[in-house]
């Protein structure tokens, strides 16, 4: 984790934080994350178009939301929601 914030790389998940010590770790590295949110299964081909068609948007979150540690959630509607 402290590579990725170093590198001011952003993670992009699909796995929910059920760990404390988890998040914790993204909180002391300061990473930046979104994790792709869906009703029921989604498929990793569903995945891969819609963050292709929220790439520009979800750009611009990076930009606007600045330095980590944060953490928003993209839904099956495209809709981007800030969560820490």
């Amino acid at each position: 984790m402290p590579i990725v914030a170093q590198r001011g790389l952003v993670v992009l998940t699909r796995d929910r934080f059920a760990i404390k010590a988890e998040w914790e770790a993204f909180q002391a590295h300061g990473i930046r994350a979104f994790r792709v949110s869906a009703k029921g299964e989604q498929s990793i081909w569903r995945t891969v178009q819609l963050l292709a068609g929220s790439w520009e948007r979800m750009e611009r979150f990076v930009r606007e939301a600045g330095p980590g540690p944060w953490l928003a959630v993209l839904d099956s509607a495209g809709a981007l929601t800030r969560k820490f």
